[in-house]
This record gives C-alpha cells, structure tokens and sequence, in this order.
C-alpha cells in the first residue's frame, strides 16, 4: 500500500480544526456578553452627564452630536479595551496553551507548543473586535442620550426615563427565534464543521435574553397576586424598580442568562459526555491488567506501530500462577474503501466470555460469537457514519494478500479513536497479515490473585525479553478520565469569564439606578428609612436579577446541552452521547447565581446608604 505521509496529519488537523471552531465560538459567547456590559456602561455614563446633555442642548447641540459624542466614549473604550485585551489575552494563552497541547499529546502524540508572538495583525483584530462591539453596545444608550429633553435635564428633581417593553411582542419573537434554531439543527455541517449547529446556538441564546421583559412582567403579576402577603415594604420597593424599567433590567438580565445558560449547557454537556466515557470504559474494559511495550505508553502514534509483543510473552504470561486468560490485542493501521482506520484483532471468544462491545443494536456475546462463524467484523460508530456502512453490509479491506470483503456484522461505540475502528477475530486477522505479535496483552485474573505480586511477576519474567509496562484496570480508567477532564479546563476559563463580564453587568445596572434615583432614595432616608434598609432595597434588585436570570439561564442551558450533545458534537466528531441532566451543575448555577447577586449588590448598596440626605434633596 502506497499512501502520503501526511495522511494521518491531515486528520489530526481536521480534529483540531473542529476543536479550535468551538473554542472560537465559545469565546464569542464572552464578546456577546461583552456588549451588554457595554450597553450598562454608556448607560451609566448618560444618566451621569444627564444635566451636562441637557446644557449642550439648551445651547443648541443637535440630537446626532450627542449620540456622536456617547458613540465616541464606546469607541474609546473599545480601544483601550481591545489593547488591553489583546495582552491579558497573550498572557491567559500561555497557560491555556500548555493544557490544549497536552491534550493534544494524550491523544495524538509528542507535540511541542512554542507561543506566536503577538503581532500586529493580532492587535488589529482585537481592537477592532473591541470597538466593533463597543459600538454596537452603544447604540440604544447614546439613541436615548439624543432624546433627552432639556427642560426635564435641567429642572429640580429627578430624570428617570422610564420604558416600557411589550412582553408579549418580545416574547413571540423568542418563540419564533426557537422554532428557526429548531429548523437550522437539522442542515447538515459544511466540510464536517457545524457552522448550522452553531447558528442555532446562536439563535437560542438570542430567545433565552428576549424572555426577559415577561419575566420582569412577572414580577408584577405575582406582586399583585400576594400583595400584602408575604410582600415586604423593601421587597415591594425593589420589585416595583425593576419592573418600572424593564428595558434595562432586562438587558442587565440577559447577559446573567447567557453565562449561567453557558455554564449549565456546556457542563451538561461535558458530564453527559463523561458519563459515557465512564460506562464505556466499566463494560468494555473488564481486563485486570494491561501489559505492553514500554515505548506503547510513552511514544507517539509511529512508535505504538512498530512496537509488539512477540507470540513469546504471550506464552510466558499465560503460564504464570493467577493468570485466568490472556487476550493478544493488536492494532495497526488499515484502509478500508480509501479512508485509513484503526485495525484490531484480538481472540473474539475471549472477549466474548470476559467482557463486552456497546453495539448501537443487539446482545454483544451474540454478535461476537457471529464473527467467529459467519468471519466478519465490526465497524465503529463513527466508520460507519464517514462511510455509510449498517449491519449487513461489505466493507472492501486492504490486506497483503488484496481486497477483500468482509461482512458488517453490527456498530459499536468507540471513543478511543476519531477515524474509525475495524475490530475481527485473531484467526481471520492472521489469515491475511502474517503477524502473531500483540500490541498489548488484556490479562484477565484468578479470583483471589494478588495484583500487584502478579504485575511485579510478569514485569519481571516477561521484561527479560524487552521492556514492558503494566497498568491496572482501576489505573487505566483513571488516566482515561484525567486526560478527558484536562481536554475540557480550557471550557471553563471560559464560562468564568463570562459569569465575571455578567456580575459586573449587575453593578453597573445597579449603580444606574440608584443615580436616576438619587431623589427617591433621598426622599425615603428623609422618611425615617435607615441605611440598612437601603442596603436591603438594593440587595433585593440584585437578588430579584439573579433569581430571574437562574430560571432563564437554566432552561436555557438544558435546551443548549441537547444542541451541544445531539447536534454540535455528533457533527463535529461523530460520537454519540448519553445525554444526562446534571443535578449538580444546576445545583452549581444556583449557587453562582446567589453569590453573584450578592458580590453584585455589596458596592451598590453601600455606595446608596453613603449618599447624604441633603444632597439627594438639594432642589426642594
């Protein structure tokens, strides 16, 4: 067989490809929260001149400088956001680096990293990143600036421009928004990235933040329902402030959704993924003890294809006291009808006996007991779809001896491979390729065996030959695992920074109202109301945000996972995935949610208590 060099590395690109597309989509996830954090900024920012607006245009400035002037604040900010975020991003990469590459060695070989300087098309990119969606945060806040009106700026007392959002429009938009995502996840990837799975993300995320203004509506239903109940006076307060502005309230709420939606889909995701791996590591790797070449463990993928076991250790280690069985795995490289695959063989009535393959239909000892008689194979999950091969096709295997047909004998789950895996009894694979060597040895134990004498034993009488490593089942399912949590820390940084671009979010909501309020605030301190009582006003907004935002954000998150695990992963690598709902990652998402409430409103609700009587009061 005559193949390019850079066949394999070709498919690796491809994996990385699709694995750097979703780190970038996640990433943009952060910009997207960016921008209503933005949109709280410039709005901060326009309730704070409100009188220097009013000013400007008594003296005649037109409505479009003063949105020119907020848009070119936004631009500024974006600016300086985009420099500084283009270093801290340089920093944070070094570490993330690290942990990507290492994934990339557990997976596919020894790969060494060196860190891209920062250049100058980076820096271009981030600012105008930075300043792209600083602008779009700024539209609305700088359109309201424009409107303000000159007599009302300038006179005694308060400007609080109060909206009014139709929940129900918004609200069919959202489920319109659902409907078309629905539509979307169905097309098919274009060159194996999920471009659609990720628009219908997109879509629902964007139905998630328009729920917002019917929940604030809510808010006032159930304030009315148990009025005089349970409803206390700061409770009360509180509720009656967000609901006055549901416009900004729900902006501040959709970037809580969309983190804690994040955090909730992706973790859904990443443990119903594990959850998987878990069961298909308990029911197909039932051996107690693993013995390979040295080099099988520390090399990359050309070393574990030169490297075996020679038919010797087989004998020696089946002769020794407290070995029950010995199953020669091999492996080596293949192609079945152009694509290269993973080739296995191994004794099929042995592992038929001791342990088992997760077929996507049928009883395992059945099909495997089937190979045996009927000489066929079993093809991979992921083979099978790349190839469009079902239980009862040929497949045509290149082998030293010509094409042959082989019969499908059924699918199984396999995630140890991203190419697709051929698995056939050790008889039919000898048959064709004259090989009786083993990549690795399954050592099956005598009940009441001492593993780790035995382990010493068969290191000590079988590495006489040649070098050879032995690991245990407990062993090899604990470095499985590590490797798997390792490929998904990098997730994580990401939905923190989300969650922290949300919370800041909150403050600058806050802050914003207590400004418009600096009146009312004063109004009720002059009343008899005390400086805790304040405190609890604000503390309930914040909480009230947050509580809101875990309904949303945690719907969300559940109708996210089911795209991120049926949709976007299916397309990107091919695997299927038990999806399960994570009673821990939503029990997580509450508690981030609380703490988030509670670190949003701690500056706010001081700054509001410090706020002096007579300053609030001047104008009367």
């Amino acid at each position: 067989t005559v193949a390019r060099t850079s066949q394999r590395s070709q498919q690796v690109d491809a994996m990385v490809t699709v694995f750097q597309f979703n780190l970038t989509m996640l990433s943009t996830v952060g910009l997207l929260v960016g921008l209503f954090l933005v949109y709280n900024a410039i709005s901060f920012s326009v309730v704070q001149h409100r009188r220097e607006i009013g000013i400007l245009r008594a003296v005649g400035m037109s409505r479009r400088q003063i949105s020119l002037v907020f848009l070119s604040e936004a631009t500024i900010v974006g600016l300086l956001g985009g420099l500084v975020g283009c270093g801290l991003g340089f920093v944070m990469a070094q570490g993330l680096t690290a942990l990507v590459s290492q994934s990339v060695t557990d997976l596919y070989g020894l790969a060494t990293v060196h860190m891209t300087p920062l250049s100058l098309d980076m820096m271009l990119e981030g600012t105008s990143l930075g300043v792209g969606v600083a602008l779009l945060g700024a539209l609305r806040p700088s359109w309201e600036a424009s409107g303000t009106v000159p007599t009302r700026a300038l006179a005694p007392g308060d400007y609080e421009v109060v909206t009014r959002e139709q929940s129900g429009y918004w609200t069919g938009v959202a489920c319109v928004l659902f409907a078309v995502a629905g539509l979307v996840s169905i097309l098919q990837p274009v060159h194996g990235v999920p471009i659609f799975g990720y628009a219908a993300v997109f879509l629902l995320l964007l139905g998630c933040t328009l729920f917002g203004p019917l929940l604030l509506r809510s808010l006032q239903w159930l304030r009315t329902y148990r009025a005089g109940r349970e409803w206390s006076l700061t409770s009360s307060l509180a509720a009656e402030q967000l609901i006055r502005n549901p416009g900004r309230s729900s902006v501040t709420l959709s970037a809580l959704v969309i983190g804690l939606a994040i955090m909730v889909g992706v973790g859904a995701m990443i443990q119903s993924f594990r959850y998987t791996v878990e069961i298909w590591i308990d029911q197909t790797m039932a051996a107690d003890v693993i013995v390979a070449p040295t080099i099988w463990w520390e090399g990359n993928d050309q070393d574990k294809a030169v490297a075996s076991l020679a038919p010797e250790a087989l004998r020696i280690t089946r002769a020794i006291p407290g070995v029950l069985a010995v199953d020669p795995y091999r492996e080596v490289q293949a192609v079945v009808q152009g694509t290269q695959v993973v080739l296995v063989s191994r004794d099929i009535r042995l592992h038929a006996k001791q342990s088992q393959y997760l077929f996507e239909s049928g009883d395992s000892n059945t099909i495997l007991n089937q190979m045996i008689e009927e000489k066929g194979v079993i093809i991979s999950e992921v083979l099978g779809e790349r190839l469009g091969l079902q239980h009862g096709d040929v497949i045509m295997l290149a082998t030293p001896k010509g094409m042959k047909e082989l019969p499908v004998l059924g699918r199984f789950y396999d995630y140890a491979t991203d190419g697709g895996k051929v698995v056939m009894d050790q008889s039919l694979y000898q048959t064709f390729w004259p090989d009786q060597d083993a990549s690795v040895l399954a050592v099956y134990l005598e009940p009441g065996t001492n593993l780790t004498h035995l382990r010493s034993q068969i290191e000590k009488v079988v590495g006489v030959r040649q070098p050879v490593t032995t690991i245990s089942n407990r062993e090899l399912r604990a470095e499985i695992l590590e490797i798997f949590d390792r490929t998904f820390r990098v997730t994580y940084v990401l939905e923190l920074i989300a969650l922290c671009v949300a919370v800041l979010g909150i403050v600058n909501t806050l802050i914003t109202a207590i400004l418009e309020r600096q009146r009312e605030l004063a109004t009720l301190r002059a009343l008899g109301a005390s400086t805790t009582q304040i405190q609890k006003l604000v503390f309930w907004e914040s909480g009230y945000l947050s509580m809101l935002g875990v309904i949303l954000g945690v719907a969300g998150g559940l109708m996210l996972s089911v795209l991120l695990v049926k949709v976007i992963n299916k397309q990107s690598f091919g695997w299927t995935i038990q999806l399960m709902v994570p009673s821990m990652t939503i029990v997580e998402a509450v508690c981030v949610a609380a703490m988030a409430g509670l670190l949003a409103g701690y500056i706010p609700a001081r700054w509001a208590a410090k706020q002096p009587i007579a300053e609030g009061l001047r104008y009367e």
